[in-house]
C-alpha cells in the first residue's frame, strides 16, 4: 500500500470532488493507497474555504449597508427589509461554515483519511528551526512560516510512524525543503502522483478485473466520438443561466496579450456562446462513471484594474468594448471588457442502470431530460483570454 500525505495547497486547488480525486479514490477503494492529512492542513483548508465565503457575504452586506446611507432613500421606510436581508445573510454564513464541515467530514469517511495531530514533542524543535532560519523556516525569526513547519514536523511523524511516505506538496516552502531534504518521494500536484507508473499499472489491473471491460472501452470511445461532442456542446447551450453565473478569478485566468499594458485583479464570469467545442482524455473512474477533459471557446465579461495611463488606453480603444466603473484616489480603474475566451473544463458522466453501449448512445440523445440515466456535471477550470482578439 502506498501512503500519501496531502499538504492545504493540494486541497484548496483540487477541491474534494475534482476529477484527480475521485481517481485517487478509485485507488483507496482498492486498498492500492492511504491517504493521510494533518490537522493543521485540515485547520488551514476549512479556515481559508470559510474565510472566502465570508469575505463576498461580508462584501455583500456591505453593499446593501450602502443602499441604505443613499440620502434618497434616507427618508423611507424599508430599514427593516434592509435589516431583515443582513440578518439573513448572517444567519447564510453560519450554514455555509456549517456545510463546509459536514461536506469535509464525509470526504475523511468517504476516503478513509487518517487526520494526524501535530506531534506533541515537536515545539521545541519548531523554536530551535526558527531562531536559526532552518527547514521550514526561509529566513531566522520570520512568523509567517510557524504553520508550514509544524506541518512539516507532522508529515515527518508520519513518515516515522509508517515508513515509506509520499508527500503530494505544491505550497513552495515546504516543497522546496522537502526535495532538499530528499527524504520523501515528492509529487507536486495530484496528477502527477496518478500518472507515476505504480499506479497507471493499477489502474490498467482495476480496469481489466472489470466484468464490463469490453462496454467500458466501447463507452470510452463513444463519450470520445464527434456525435458525442456534438450532444454535449447541445447540453451546455441548455445551461446557459448555470454558465452565465460561473466565476473565475485571477488564479484562474491568463490573460495572454496585454498589448503591452499593465492590469491586475482579472476575473471571468457572464459566459456565453460556447462553440468549437473538443472532448479529450476520456477516462475510467469506476464502472459505471467516466471523466473527460474539454476544452471550448466562448463570450465573456472580464473585471480587472489598470493603472491610469493603462485605463485611458484601453478606452480610447474604438475596437475594444471597454466600460470603467470605478475610480480610486490614486488613479486605479475597475474596467470591465467583453471579450473572447478559451476554456479549459471536466466533466463527470455517471451512468445508472444496465451498461450497454446502444443504451448509452440513445440515452445520450435526450442530456436535457431530468430522469434520464445518464448525468453529467461539468467546471470550467481555467481560462485563456487574448484582450484584442
Amino acid at each position: 500500500m502506498i501512503n500519501v500525505v496531502l499538504d492545504t495547497n493540494i486541497l484548496y486547488k483540487e477541491g474534494l470532488s475534482s476529477v484527480p480525486m475521485l481517481k485517487l479514490h478509485r485507488l483507496v477503494l482498492s486498498k492500492h493507497v492511504r491517504v493521510f492529512v494533518p490537522e493543521l492542513v485540515k485547520m488551514e483548508f476549512l479556515n481559508k474555504k470559510i474565510s472566502e465565503s465570508g469575505t463576498k457575504l461580508i462584501s455583500a452586506k456591505d453593499s446593501v449597508k450602502e443602499i441604505l446611507s443613499k440620502k434618497t432613500l434616507q427618508d423611507r421606510d424599508i430599514h427593516g427589509e434592509i435589516s431583515t436581508i443582513q440578518h439573513s445573510l448572517e444567519q447564510l454564513m453560519e450554514t455555509i461554515e456549517g456545510e463546509l464541515r459536514l461536506d469535509f467530514d464525509e470526504w475523511v469517511r468517504k476516503y478513509n483519511v487518517e487526520i494526524v495531530p501535530i506531534p506533541n514533542d515537536c515545539t521545541l524543535d519548531v523554536m530551535m528551526d526558527y531562531f536559526a532560519g532552518k527547514n521550514a523556516f526561509r529566513k531566522p525569526q520570520n512568523k509567517d512560516d510557524f504553520p508550514d513547519s509544524f506541518i512539516e514536523k507532522t508529515i515527518n511523524s508520519i513518515h516515522a510512524n509508517v515508513g515509506e511516505l509520499t508527500a503530494i506538496l505544491n505550497d513552495g516552502i515546504l516543497y522546496k525543503h522537502f526535495v532538499r531534504a530528499g527524504k520523501l518521494p515528492i509529487a507536486n500536484s495530484l496528477d502527477s502522483f496518478l500518472s507515476e507508473q505504480r499506479n497507471v499499472d493499477k489502474f490498467a489491473e482495476l480496469d481489466a478485473n472489470m466484468a464490463l471491460f469490453r462496454v467500458n472501452g466501447l463507452a470510452r470511445e463513444y463519450f470520445g466520438s464527434e456525435e458525442f461532442q456534438r450532444l454535449f456542446l447541445e447540453k451546455l447551450h441548455t445551461e446557459s443561466e448555470f454558465i452565465e453565473d460561473i466565476f473565475l478569478d485571477e488564479a484562474n485566468v491568463a490573460v495572454i496579450d496585454t498589448g503591452g499594458l499593465y492590469i491586475f485583479g482579472t476575473s471571468i464570469s457572464g459566459f456565453d456562446n460556447i462553440t468549437n467545442l473538443e472532448i479529450t482524455e476520456v477516462e475510467l473512474l469506476n464502472q459505471n462513471e467516466y471523466s473527460f477533459d474539454f476544452t471550448c471557446e466562448a463570450k465573456a465579461e472580464m473585471s480587472y484594474c489598470a493603472e491610469y495611463q493603462s485605463a485611458q488606453e484601453l478606452l480610447d480603444d474604438p475596437v475594444l468594448d471597454v466600460e470603467t466603473h470605478s475610480t480610486n484616489g490614486e488613479g486605479i480603474h475597475d474596467l470591465t471588457q467583453s471579450v473572447s475566451v478559451r476554456i479549459y473544463g471536466t466533466s463527470i458522466i455517471r451512468i445508472e442502470g444496465e451498461m450497454d453501449i446502444e443504451k448509452i448512445q440513445r440515452d445520450s440523445r435526450t442530456l436535457h431530460v431530468i430522469d434520464n440515466p445518464i448525468t453529467i456535471t461539468f467546471d470550467f477550470d481555467d481560462v485563456e483570454v487574448d484582450m484584442f482578439k
